[in-house]
């Protein structure tokens, strides 16, 4: 049996093995909240989600074993229409998510990560007759209940808060960005002739993750934080490597945070994701990138490296110029022993059988000089 329910529902869905066809049911969620689906399995066969509505970022799936677990974050009129869990026989069992916009008196819990975005809450109302609505922040307020306007609590937000009242009986409370220390209770007032027509809570958690510590270096030893604001009951958190697709969930299971620490960080296995989960049911997916330097090469070592290259560059010019020198030497021998040849046939002459050493020693001062 799927619930339905007027506002903020979170939705679990378990379907029999075998996913036997049935048709779609209509669950309705809040504008603006999170509707989250999970579908099960006592086969060997993992699951799947598909959908028929357009793509996008606020749509996120993740398997784990025989559980297929999808997730629409900031529910709008875009992401309206089926959504279908796969068996392996492509057997379908669908719902149909569509908008909700009545107002519950009961509290609904809001998981955010801070500063990737505003803070919308919607509150509204199918009245025929004209509302006002108030936004306070709890538990801040100590006027409680009231149709008459006191100033307000949001004011603690400086600048950063807005509110809207649109046509129709619907007014939004926007806070952008969204800090880490704005988790906590804002309570909506709805009023009708200025008396209380309509009340509706949202406790907002802020989650969050990062590395310690800041910059890892590459090889090195450090440790992945996802923690959250404040835990109620039934909060888990489970960490998931991207690239080996490794899950690790914390020896209790429950808790605030969750320190898993990492040994020899590299490149390739810098993608993490953080899975929060309340009741069994998947709230949030933070992914975190590892901010990894590389080793330095120090100048020590880096003198030698170059030096090397250098030689290995300008051997091959130095043995060639050593050839073509070598050759040249051996051509200018070649010719100043030619000439020495030539002048000896002129350095002797005969006078009667005799030679005359002065002529002899004149052509040679000729040839040195020559």
């Amino acid at each position: 049996m799927i619930p339905r329910y007027t506002i903020g529902c979170w939705i679990l869905l378990f379907f029999s093995p075998g996913y036997y066809h049935v048709l779609a049911k209509v669950v309705r969620v809040a504008r603006g909240l999170d509707a989250t689906l999970r579908c099960t399995s006592k086969t060997t066969f993992k699951p799947t989600w598909e959908w028929n509505v357009k793509p996008g970022s606020n749509i996120q799936t993740l398997v784990l074993e025989s559980t297929a677990y999808l997730l629409v974050e900031k529910f709008q009129e875009t992401n309206e229409g089926l959504y279908y869990c796969v068996n392996e026989t492509d057997k379908k069992s669908g719902v149909k998510l569509e908008i909700q916009k009545g107002v519950k008196n009961r509290t609904h819990e809001v998981f955010r990560r801070p500063k990737t975005g505003p803070l919308q809450l919607f509150c509204e109302a199918q009245s025929g007759a004209k509302l006002e609505g108030f936004w306070r922040r709890e538990p801040t307020a100590s006027e409680g209940d009231s149709c008459k306007r006191h100033g307000t609590d949001l004011a603690l937000f400086e600048n950063r808060s807005e509110v809207k009242n649109w046509p129709d009986n619907k007014f939004e409370l926007r806070i952008s960005p969204l800090l880490w220390e704005d988790h906590g209770h804002y309570r909506c007032v709805l009023c009708k002739d200025r008396g209380i027509y309509k009340t509706c809570t949202y406790e907002i958690i802020t989650v969050d993750v990062y590395q310690e510590p800041a910059e890892l270096m590459e090889g090195g030893n450090g440790s992945v934080v996802c923690k959250v604001s404040h835990a109620r009951q039934g909060t888990r958190l489970l960490w998931i490597e991207v690239e080996s697709q490794q899950k690790f969930a914390s020896a209790d299971g429950f808790g605030i945070e969750f320190a898993l620490s990492v040994i020899n960080v590299t490149l390739k296995r810098s993608a993490w994701v953080c899975a929060v989960f309340y009741k069994d049911r998947l709230r949030a997916l933070l992914p975190l990138n590892l901010t990894i330097k590389r080793q330095g090469i120090s100048p020590f070592y880096l003198f030698p490296a170059c030096l090397a290259g250098l030689l290995l560059c300008l051997a091959p010019v130095l043995i060639i110029y050593t050839k073509v020198r070598h050759r040249r030497h051996e051509g200018a021998e070649q010719t100043q022993n030619d000439d020495a040849v030539h002048y000896a046939s002129v350095r002797f002459k005969k006078n009667k059988g005799r030679i005359f050493p002065a002529l002899i020693n004149r052509i040679d001062t000729i040839s040195a000089s020559q």
